[in-house]
């Protein structure tokens, strides 16, 4: 069964907010909310995201949704992650992505809550591209409600 926390630490059930750089092709930005859930040996997160890319040629805006299985953890930290992303993007024609993704985070506090992740974007209207990314989860939202 899912909890909110790990065992033994206090929180609340707030969604943690989601920032991510990401390069392929384009150089892409995704901004969003992630629900993490917690057993003794995996954790899973939900997430979404307003995502937009950084070139001028093809500006493309959408929503994407993401989940993430984390396993082995080192210290109480989870390390290595495994997801599939979903991005639904606009621009002069609808393009659909589907992304596997691996990642991986070092096993530290503060340092745990970056992710280095790589994967391949299956693309609808426009060509593959091999990708790699840098993740941020925070509980920023625990700062200002209590």
């Amino acid at each position: 069964m899912l909890r909110p926390c790990r065992d033994g630490e206090k929180c609340s059930n707030l969604p943690w907010f989601n920032s991510e750089f990401e390069y392929s092709n384009v150089k892409t930005g995704k901004v969003g909310f992630s629900y993490l859930g917690y057993t003794d040996y995996t954790m899973l997160s939900f997430t979404t995201n307003f995502v937009s890319n950084f070139t001028s040629k093809n500006s493309m805006k959408g929503i994407g949704f993401e989940t993430q299985l984390g396993s082995l953890p080192i210290n109480k930290f989870f390390t290595t992650f495994a997801g599939l992303e979903y991005n639904r993007l606009w621009s002069l024609t609808a393009t659909h992505q589907f992304h596997p993704t691996i990642g991986f985070a070092a096993p530290f506090k503060f340092a745990n809550a970056f992710q280095i992740k790589g994967g391949y974007q299956y693309n609808h209207n426009t060509p593959n591209f091999w990708t790699v990314g840098l993740n941020l989860k925070t509980p920023l939202l625990h700062y200002f409600i209590r």
